[in-house]
């Protein structure tokens, strides 16, 4: 099961906000084309969160902008 699928099943449809105007961003494509649904993952800014399989433990975080910072 993707991050992406879990979270929504949990009621989580914020993933990420964008940079400049702050507009919250979640699912969109579901095929990893967009960044809509860009997490950070285990530390790791920029996880495609629709294609990446979720695995027991993982710390998944808001991401704010799509950039290389946390």
């Amino acid at each position: 099961e993707p991050i992406a699928m879990a979270l929504t099943a949990a009621g989580i449809r914020v993933f990420r906000t964008t940079e400049k105007l702050h507009e919250p961003r979640g699912v969109y494509c579901s095929m990893g084309r967009c960044s809509d649904c860009m997490m950070i993952v285990d530390g790791q800014p920029n996880v495609r969160t629709c294609v990446t399989p979720l695995h027991a433990g993982m710390k998944v975080q808001t991401q704010y902008g799509v950039s290389a910072k946390e």
